[in-house]
């Protein structure tokens, strides 16, 4: 947490870069990889490692077994994905999940004091609109000033519906609305990643493989339907894709690199995509004198991954950089005071500017902590009714009880306005 809070003070106040590490996979209701998988996922083994990381899956198992448990839990998918970085000092951003659509983020812990008004949302498309096999999930946060939005899509299949794709499309844009507190188009930033379903058109299968083998995915690329669409529909053509040199990820034999070669037979398909749209008033970011585009993806970080082969999709990740210019404070501080085996003494600094809201709490957290609701114990902040000093810096102390092992402990200020920790203490053992 020293280290955090050192990090935290460095940044303040100065231009900086983030990396965001994104990933889609439809996974074809499979059982969640091991962490050697995940690492390679990641690209972990070069050793270099994102500021925040956004996993958006189809195709999780939707028996009745699992989707019960997720009412109440992550999916087994996120709470794999949980356990992971949690042990890698990052944190669970959100997670939302429909049916068999599930999407995570999660940061590294220096930034959780810069990471707030978290919301989630989600529309369906199946069954005009009635199932939600179909349809999109999204989450939407504010980080270093600046709104992120990140949708995950599965639209619908088959090769002669792509007019269909694009309508549901449209619906789930409209549809997502965050409680009615803002669209999917309004964020300064969005992360387009999922299943899309778009085809090739006009070429047959026998001759899209024979150009896959041949590596001559441009001459494809001329018949994929949605980057025919995107020159005359409006609101594709402001989604950007970095340039695609890998074969198509869709549809394999299970176990093993070979397309389709059931009695359908699919055609070969870059149904898996990763796009991204600026919003006008941020394609460049002006500081003084200097300029730099806002958010840039990382060229030859966009790539499939053939080694995965638990699925009839491959996964398709990219790397983006997010260029910050807006100077960011912590607007809740949280120091451990006197500890002993039984409860914890807790000083919270509120900024101006902080609202403390009657149903904010300071809780306990393991040292890994997971996300906002992995708590061991927690209370409500006292004197959380005094909103009208909301404008002035000002101090309350709480005593938590602990429970649990007798070491790896941190103490984190829940925000009901942020949906979100607005700040955690250092770690600490009793």
């Amino acid at each position: 947490a020293d280290e955090m809070q050192s990090s935290v003070k460095a940044r303040q106040g100065k231009m900086w870069d983030l990396k965001v590490f994104a990933c889609t996979w439809n996974v074809g209701n499979s059982e969640p990889i091991d962490e050697k998988q995940l690492q390679n996922l990641l690209g972990w083994q070069s050793g270099v490692r994102s500021d925040i990381y956004i996993i958006g899956l189809q195709e999780i198992s939707t028996g009745p077994v699992e989707t019960a448990i997720s009412f109440i839990s992550h999916d087994v998918w996120a709470k794999s994905f949980l356990d992971f970085f949690s042990k890698q000092e990052y944190f669970m951003v959100e997670n939302v999940r429909l049916q068999g659509m599930s999407l995570c983020v999660f940061a590294s812990i220096q930034h959780l004091p810069f990471i707030r008004f978290v919301k989630a949302s989600y529309e369906r498309t199946g069954f005009s609109g009635n199932w939600g096999n179909k349809g999109g999930v999204a989450i939407s946060f504010w980080c270093y000033g600046e709104k992120i939005a990140v949708l995950n899509t599965h639209l619908h299949a088959n090769l002669e519906v792509c007019e269909k794709r694009i309508i549901d499309f449209e619906k789930i844009l409209k549809g997502i609305d965050f409680n009615e507190t803002c669209d999917i188009l309004s964020h300064d930033v969005v992360l387009w990643i999922g299943d899309t379903n778009f085809r090739i058109d006009d070429v047959s299968r026998s001759d899209v493989i024979k150009l896959v083998q041949e590596k001559k995915y441009k001459t494809l690329l001329k018949k994929d339907q949605l980057i025919k669409n995107q020159r005359s529909h409006n609101l594709l053509s402001q989604f950007i894709e970095g340039e695609i040199n890998f074969a198509p990820t869709y549809k394999f034999d299970l176990g093993t690199d070979i397309y389709d070669t059931s009695v359908k037979q699919r055609k070969p398909a870059w149904t898996d995509r990763v796009l991204y749209r600026v919003h006008p008033d941020k394609v460049t970011l002006r500081k003084g004198k200097s300029e730099e585009k806002f958010v840039q993806q990382i060229v030859g970080s966009y790539v499939s991954h053939m080694e995965m082969q638990t699925s009839d999709h491959k996964p398709v990740t990219s790397i983006f950089r997010f260029h910050f210019t807006k100077d960011v404070s912590p607007i809740v501080n949280v120091q451990v005071g006197e500890i002993s085996k039984d409860f914890v003494e807790v000083e919270i600094t509120f900024e101006p500017g902080m609202f403390v809201d009657f149903h904010d709490y300071v809780a306990l957290y393991p040292e890994n902590l997971g996300d906002f609701r992995s708590y061991i114990t927690w209370v409500y902040v006292p004197g959380s009714d005094a909103a009208e000093n909301f404008r002035i810096r000002r101090k309350v102390s709480a005593k938590l009880p602990i429970q649990g092992p007798s070491v790896g402990y941190r103490v984190g200020y829940y925000s009901v306005k942020f949906g979100s920790l607005a700040n955690i203490s250092r770690v600490f053992n009793i």
